[in-house]
């Protein structure tokens, strides 16, 4: 299961440098976790839906076709940063499942 949450930035410092969770950051990392958004099994790439709005407008403000703003919008939505790559371990059990 993949699960985003939101925490502390001085609780994830701790983990990260330490390796662990200390018995006063455990409630709250708990609570961070039961609050999180789980991600659909099988799920594409994440990136940042705002980041490429606000590149295609500019872009599109300076072409006339429709064609060709489809051909910018995808080229943004293929070299936009990955925040979250694909669930492709669901992507291998939905092939087996296919067979």
């Amino acid at each position: 299961m993949e699960i985003v949450i939101k925490i502390d930035d001085n609780i994830y410092k701790s983990i990260k440098n330490n390796g662990c969770i200390y018995e006063e950051e455990n409630e709250e990392v708990a609570l961070s976790i039961i609050g999180g958004t789980p991600l659909p099994k099988g799920h594409g790439r994440l990136i940042d839906l705002e980041e490429v709005r606000d590149r295609y407008v500019n872009i599109i403000k300076v072409s006339n076709s429709e064609l060709e703003n489809l051909r910018m919008l995808a080229e943004i939505l293929d070299t936009s940063p990955t925040i979250i790559e694909a669930d492709t371990e669901s992507e291998v059990q939905h092939d087996k499942e296919d067979m």
